[in-house]
């Protein structure tokens, strides 16, 4: 925020014009040389009246400032008062867009009252205007050198210093701002927006309490205390402060916003109709994109589609807005769609998030090359990136490279030792090598993380057969099916993988939250017989059109959470794909538990 000299120059400019009219008033010119009549007298000062009057237009103000320069007696007028109306015209031929007039009158006013710094203020405000840092820092070093008690000096320098980054300096001089008037609002809210800015909000809420103290209906300091109360964890003082801003002022945007922020957790569908007023104030708001990641994570899928077509419609140039977009579209079965906004954001500003997204995608689809390329990519950018190294840890096995799945899962393990989905991955992995105890080892340290996850019981339960712990076995399986008892046939509804980052939010890069993580591959009981009888899996699915095309959704359960569940949408061809992965997935789990040759079918159909 730009503190302003103006009203500093008004005030010395009226005591000018009253200076005038004393001195015209006494003056014994006024009755021998400088007024033949009344008339002249009243017209000189009418005209510096207008010359000073702000609220005059621009033009207005030009013409009666230069009719008091050039007919006033100069030596009835005086240096100062001269000064003053050249200053007062400077600022008119600023107003109506004459730069060079206006420097020329500025610089005129600075000679002619070489004691004033009101003109090198001014002059620091229009190089300020003409983003002119480094002038405009040495015209308000000049005035402060003339008057070092200036509050206003301090305040526009403070900002010009904030505008250069040299934040401590800033606040020194608003603070000297203070000192010198504390009555001095500007200071105190430029003062306060920068320890916001440093993230100090405690001072920030004390200086913005003495500007609603002084100015009660001053609804951007209301704004700011909000902010400054909600960064220190104060939520009900911000929410209480948020809605005194929209009292005072219906019209600003961003305090709706701000109250749908806090109630988003709590309340969303009032959270919804805030985003929504705020929206509707602004078009551009930025609460149009929360209002849509809101409608993804409520499930509300086509209507997060709208609100990021309206986003990207306000700037084709939002890289994040096609990856959130691109999530919304996966979400609902769109998987080309979504690669396809996943590559538009990539083009537009590679990210981690979107690298990520498309690379599951394609391995959704069973592209494995498309898919590792993008994994190494994400990689590039953030080597100590979980999700993408879990992608590619998935993928490589879903290509058989074992060696290099195991090793990625290591390391996601390393980097994020909570990650019982790593454990899970690389126990079968183990499994799959036949090293027995290892994978016993990995699917422990996955249930002691989560102990609620039935198919990695029952993995476990396998690996302890084979290590000889047949009680363990046994424990494990009856625990397994206690939690599911269709994980010996439904599983294999779960063989392909697919995660997908949460949207990003555009201030920051978003904390990793997975839609639909990577599932674990389930298998068969150990008492299954050699010969059993074709198992058939049914899944109820839904049957919807997307682009005139058929696709066919289901309700899954999202790994690692007993509560969450998703909708995957599937066309016939991948509906078919999957058919194909289940029953090799099948055979995998025949040759972990030594069962018979199970022949499993899913079916995707319209549900009653």
């Amino acid at each position: 925020m730009q503190a302003q000299c103006l009203p500093s120059v008004a005030r010395a400019a009226l005591l000018a014009l009253v200076s005038v009219a004393i001195q015209l008033s006494s003056s014994s010119a006024y009755a021998q040389g400088f007024a033949a009549n009344a008339s002249d007298y009243e017209l000189a000062k009418k005209n510096l009246a207008a010359c000073f009057d702000e609220s005059q237009p621009p033009s207005s103000r030009i013409d009666t400032c230069t009719f008091a320069i050039e007919r006033v007696d100069r030596a009835l007028l005086g240096l100062p008062a001269l000064a003053k109306t050249y200053l007062a015209r400077g600022q008119a031929f600023q107003q109506s867009g004459d730069d060079q007039a206006a420097l020329k009158d500025f610089s005129v006013a600075a000679k002619q009252d070489r004691r004033s710094d009101l003109p090198w203020i001014a002059l620091g405000n229009f190089y300020t205007a003409k983003s002119d840092h480094p002038n405009a820092l040495e015209a308000y070093d000049h005035a402060l050198q003339i008057n070092g008690k200036d509050p206003v000096a301090y305040d526009d320098r403070g900002s010009e210093l904030e505008v250069l980054g040299r934040r401590d300096d800033a606040i020194a001089d608003f603070t000297q701002a203070i000192v010198l008037d504390p009555h001095d609002t500007v200071a105190y809210f430029n003062r306060a927006t920068l320890y916001l800015a440093s993230d100090r909000p405690e001072p920030a809420i004390a200086d913005l309490t003495e500007v609603i103290r002084a100015e009660p209906r001053h609804a951007r300091a209301y704004y700011d205390r909000g902010k400054a109360y909600e960064r220190g964890g104060e939520l009900d003082k911000a929410l209480e402060d948020y809605r005194s801003t929209v009292r005072i002022d219906p019209s600003f945007a961003p305090a709706y916003a701000a109250i749908g922020g806090l109630l988003e957790a709590k309340d969303p569908d009032a959270a919804l109709s805030e985003f929504t007023a705020a929206i509707q104030r602004d078009p551009r708001s930025p609460a149009l994109r929360t209002r849509a990641l809101l409608y993804l994570s409520l499930g509300r899928t086509e209507q997060a589609l709208t609100d990021f077509d309206q986003v990207i419609a306000n700037d084709h140039s939002d890289g994040i807005a096609y990856a959130d977009r691109g999530v919304a579209k996966a979400k609902r079965g769109d998987l080309e769609g979504a690669i396809g906004d996943y590559s538009r954001s990539i083009e537009l500003a590679p990210t981690v998030a979107a690298y990520v997204n498309r690379g599951n995608a394609y391995a959704y689809q069973h592209h494995a090359g498309e898919a590792l390329a993008d994994f190494d990519s994400a990689l590039q950018i953030d080597a100590q990136n979980v999700l993408a190294r879990l992608g590619r840890a998935n993928a490589n096995y879903a290509s058989k490279h074992l060696a290099e799945s195991l090793e990625d899962y290591t390391r996601v393990i390393d980097l994020d030792p909570s990650n019982a989905v790593a454990y899970f991955k690389r126990g079968n992995i183990h499994f799959d090598q036949r090293a027995f105890a290892a994978a016993f080892a990995d699917y422990s340290a996955s249930l002691k993380l989560d102990p609620h996850q039935p198919v990695v019981l029952f993995d476990r339960s396998l690996a302890a057969e084979h290590i000889g712990r047949a009680e363990d076995a046994e424990k494990d399986r009856r625990q397994a099916l206690k939690l599911d008892a269709t994980v010996a046939t439904t599983a294999a509804s779960a063989a392909l993988q697919s995660t997908f980052v949460a949207p990003q939010m555009a201030s920051a890069p978003p904390a990793p939250i997975t839609f639909a993580p990577a599932r674990a591959e389930p298998a068969a009981p150990t008492s299954a017989p050699t010969e059993a009888p074709a198992a058939e899996v049914t899944i109820r699915a839904r049957r919807v059109v997307v682009n005139g095309e058929e696709r066919f959704c289901r309700i899954e359960p999202v790994l690692g959470s007993r509560i969450l569940k998703q909708e995957v949408c599937l066309t016939q061809a991948q509906l078919q794909a999957e058919q194909q992965g289940a029953q090799q997935l099948f055979q995998d789990i025949q040759r972990r538990s030594g069962t018979g040759q199970q022949k499993p079918m899913i079916s995707g159909g319209m549900a009653p």
